[in-house]
């Protein structure tokens, strides 16, 4: 109803001016503006979806980065893995292939099989940056450098227990994909790495759990996505996940516990304890939060920082399309030419 107003008093020439054509040309201006802006915002925030969800900047790769996750191919993630992986521990897999060249390609996947993060030649490409002749590779984040040294850790046939930074990643199954004699060769290499259990071959290829290092597993025997760390940063417990959320009931801890979230560090994760938003910080890369001693239920998200405004705009939409939608009673204006032939009518009858 209202922008049928404000049409009406900027086309209909029975209510024009003519002594402010400043006001009438006014009109025009914001009759056209409230025509557009239906149109526009959802173009817009069209646009926006898909800026951010093409963005491929080689600086932020990973975890949560702005990478667009990639199907893995199917048959990649053992049912095990996957099971776990969109169940309540929402463990990431590490899956591993030994290429053509004798290099090994590792990919870091979460719930039935998409790509988070890769280390291998292509995946290094990525990060070249620079004008033709001057490329220079930029260097990984702290996180990629993270999955970099922990797959180092368990190819480099020191006896080097990973895992801690296994755990870290929120990692719970090691897949080795079949292959050559190369693969078989990895495959009795990696039996040797502690903290690895061997469940055994799979249609996807060789296939091994972490045993978790938490100070209390409790009920769980794989690692999972989010976990509760003392004042020291060592993991005391695992926390279940709904979906990319959490919403759980945690017991009471010591003191300058935290809970910490195996994604990157970042200002739209929120988190709240019975209500009472916490404080965010970080266990270096990854989003963690200040924990108090009580227990409590448990509640963490992303939100996303355009959020609140989106959702006003939708809001604004919807009530103009709802406004649009009534029937309105159209009113038929004098014409410019119907007032003169009054006019004259009535200059006729004077005479």
């Amino acid at each position: 109803m209202a922008l049928d107003a404000v049409q009406n008093r900027a086309w209909n020439p029975a209510l024009v001016d003519s002594s402010r054509p400043k006001q009438h040309r006014t009109a025009k201006i914001v009759a056209t503006v409230l025509s557009v802006l239906p149109a526009l915002a959802p173009a817009a925030s069209l646009t926006l979806w898909s800026a951010q969800q093409l963005s491929v900047d080689p600086s932020v790769a990973a975890l949560t980065g702005p990478f667009l996750p990639q199907s893995a191919t199917a048959g990649t993630i053992p049912a095990t893995a996957a099971d776990r992986g969109t169940g309540p521990e929402a463990s990431r897999t590490i899956v591993l292939t030994v290429m053509t060249d004798g290099g090994v390609q590792a990919s870091l996947m979460q719930g039935a099989g998409t790509t988070l993060d890769a280390m291998s030649t292509i995946a290094t490409a990525a990060r070249v940056d620079g004008d033709p002749g001057a490329e220079s590779v930029l260097a990984s984040d702290p996180a990629t450098l993270a999955l970099e040294d922990t797959v180092a850790a368990m190819l480099s046939k020191s006896g080097i227990d990973p895992r801690d930074d296994l755990v870290e990643l929120g990692v719970g199954f090691v897949v080795l994909r079949q292959g050559d004699t190369a693969a078989e060769l990895l495959a009795g290499e990696l039996e040797a790495v502690p903290g690895l259990d061997t469940v055994g071959p799979t249609e996807s290829g060789w296939l091994w759990r972490v045993q978790p290092s938490y100070v209390d597993a409790g009920k769980t025997d794989v690692v999972n996505r989010v976990r509760l760390v003392d004042a020291s940063g060592k993991a005391v417990s695992a926390v279940a996940s709904d979906g990319q959320n959490v919403s759980t009931e945690i017991p009471a801890g010591d003191s300058g516990r935290r809970v910490v979230l195996a994604e990157r560090s970042d200002a739209g994760w929120h988190a709240w304890l019975d209500g009472k938003e916490l404080k965010a910080t970080n266990s270096s890369w990854a989003q963690a939060f200040e924990l108090p001693e009580s227990a409590g239920k448990l509640d963490i998200r992303y939100v996303h920082p355009l959020h609140a405004v989106m959702s006003l705009v939708q809001l604004v939409l919807l009530g103009l399309t709802v406004l649009l939608a009534i029937p309105v009673r159209a009113r038929r204006g004098r014409t410019g030419a119907y007032r003169d032939e009054a006019s004259l009518q009535k200059v006729g009858r004077s005479a």
